[in-house]
């Protein structure tokens, strides 16, 4: 890193950190079923995941157990704090219907079909084994205001 630069090299001045059951498995799963790549993996002498970076398409991902090393007051993954997810993950992807498939085959749980949205994209929601919510879509259609739903308005 050089003084010009106040991020690391490959991360984004925003960049999302969750908090996952096993973070070995979700390495794992991250990777298969949504096409992440693993870029940065940390394990313990047990060889136990404590910290990975995951990137799709230059967007990283970073994911941890609860309580990894010196990060005492990190949170629980949904499933485990039986409270929803607070925030949802919206991934523009590049075959659709190939990610759909994946999810299907891996047994996710699909809170949306793939159906048209309003504004112009064809998209699907699953419910990810950590219990964040996951929208994977591709631009369908431009967007038209006529076909807002009213109460949205």
């Amino acid at each position: 890193m050089n003084n010009n630069e106040i991020t690391a090299e490959g991360l984004n001045h925003l960049s999302t950190m969750i908090s996952v059951k096993d973070a070995n498995e979700a390495v794992k799963f991250y990777v298969e079923v949504f096409g992440f790549k693993a870029h940065e993996v940390t394990n313990d002498r047990e060889g136990n995941v404590v910290f990975a970076r995951l990137v799709y398409k230059g967007i990283n991902l970073m994911i941890a157990p609860p309580n990894p090393i010196e990060e005492e007051d990190f949170m629980s993954p949904p499933v485990s704090s039986n409270c929803p997810p607070q925030v949802s993950f919206y991934v523009y992807c590049d075959n659709l219907e190939e990610s759909y498939c994946k999810a299907k085959d891996y047994g996710l749980k699909f809170l949306h079909g793939k159906e048209i949205k309003f504004w112009g994209d064809k998209a699907f929601r699953v419910l990810d084994p950590n219990g964040y919510i996951w929208n994977f879509a591709t631009k369908f259609a431009e967007h038209d205001a006529t076909k807002v739903p009213r109460e949205v308005l």
